[in-house]
């Protein structure tokens, strides 16, 4: 009797993996099918969602191979994947410009290490996708991503404190030395502290360390001084010395034409520094004053011969050169008739001129005649009728005329025969 046994031969699984060979960052996961089999088991269990089945998930800290077996009727084989786990403990590279900046100032920061960069930090409303940044004080972050992995590091720009700016002055007190165009005695101020200076209030603005100001009026000046990450202002004060005052003698004066007054300096003020010697002086005449009318432009005292009515401005400048306020004197001009003259000599003599109380007069003609006196603007003060006598002095008592200006009018039959003026003292 013949027997026949049946011998059935399954073939070996052929097994194959989703992911044979894979790059992951550190702290990320995997997921791994198997096929191929009815019946999977897998090796490094610990670190795989699961330690059978056809798919699991691979959370390897460390590069690491994950093997596994499979089944199907009875036979088994088996294969493996290598996952290679990229460490990211070590932070990107984070570079500044300045570690700190004072308020307003801004430092670089550029990460290195990744393939892109995102920002985040102080004053960074909304994440900034780029290498570099400039920030002010503050802390930052910077994520690089590059072959899927996401690094990080961190950065922190300090705040400092405004620079100290230090002011010299050549001089805390100065004074004006020149009314048209007003300015003063140069002060010579010099800044430190910082490498680039701006000046207020003058104009054009300096942008040097040091600057010389020339205020008419006690001025404080303000220096703002700059670095690459840091300002910081100072305030320094020029105190100008008031301009002394003085007067001119006489300061309102008409006189005839042809005629020469002295006009004087006085009255001087206290704030003016001596001696007198070593004033200096300077007349100047109106516009309409020309031919010259002034004896000196650079004495205390002068001469004046104006042809027509004009002014006079003086100016002083004392032992430090420092000028007073200009002061100007008043000359009225007038057309004034001379003394009829016959044959050449004077009919009528008048003296002394000024006068202080008796008013003499002589002539080559004896008769009445008609006189008064009036000031520069025709009012009478004084009239008689006088009888003249050619061989006698006649006198006219005027101790009780105020002083001043006046014109000494004299007629005979009401036709004017002389016109004098004369200075009551």
């Amino acid at each position: 009797m013949n027997t026949t046994n049946t011998m059935v031969i399954n073939p070996i699984p052929s097994l194959s993996l989703s992911a044979r060979a894979y790059t992951i960052c550190a702290g990320n996961s995997l997921t791994i099918t198997a096929f191929g089999a009815s019946a999977f088991t897998w090796s490094l269990a610990a670190s795989l969602s699961a330690a059978s089945g056809s798919v699991v998930f691979a959370s390897p800290f460390i590069t690491a191979t994950y093997s596994v077996n499979g089944n199907s009727l009875g036979c088994t084989s088996s294969t493996s994947v290598q996952i290679v786990v990229t460490p990211t403990t070590t932070p990107i590279a984070i570079v500044a410009t300045f570690y700190s900046v004072c308020a307003g100032f801004t430092s670089t920061i550029t990460a290195f290490g990744a393939s892109t960069y995102t920002w985040t930090g102080t004053n960074i409303t909304t994440p900034v996708i780029q290498q570099s940044l400039a920030v002010t004080a503050g802390t930052y972050t910077a994520f690089g991503t590059s072959a899927g992995c996401i690094y990080s590091g961190s950065i922190s720009i300090g705040l400092s404190p405004n620079l100290t700016i230090n002011v010299s002055r050549s001089s805390a007190t100065t004074c004006v030395i020149n009314n048209q165009p007003a300015f003063s005695k140069a002060v010579v101020l010099t800044a430190s502290g910082a490498a680039t200076y701006v000046w207020f209030p003058y104009t054009p603005i300096s942008i040097n360390y040091s600057v010389a100001v020339r205020p008419v009026s006690t001025t404080c000046c303000t220096v703002l001084g700059t670095t690459a990450i840091c300002s910081g202002t100072a305030i320094s004060c020029v105190t100008v010395i008031p301009q002394f005052s003085m007067s001119v003698s006489p300061s309102v004066l008409t006189m005839c034409l042809g005629d020469t007054r002295i006009i004087e300096v006085v009255n001087v003020g206290n704030s003016a520094v001596g001696p007198a010697s070593a004033w200096t002086y300077n007349w100047t005449e109106a516009l309409n004053a020309p031919p010259i009318s002034l004896s000196s432009y650079f004495s205390y005292s002068v001469s004046a011969f104006p042809q027509n009515s004009t002014t006079y401005t003086v100016e002083l400048w004392d032992a430090r050169q420092c000028v007073s306020l200009p002061t100007t004197g008043s000359v009225t001009v007038n057309p004034c008739t001379g003394i009829t003259k016959v044959d050449g000599q004077n009919l009528f003599l008048t003296y002394p001129n000024p006068v202080t109380s008796q008013l003499k007069l002589r002539s080559a003609l004896s008769g009445n005649f008609d006189f008064c006196i009036t000031d520069v603007l025709g009012k009478k003060f004084l009239q008689e009728l006088v009888n003249m006598n050619a061989t006698e002095e006649t006198r006219i008592d005027l101790a009780t005329l105020p002083p001043g200006v006046y014109f000494f009018n004299m007629s005979e039959f009401g036709k004017p025969v002389l016109v004098q003026k004369i200075i009551k003292e």
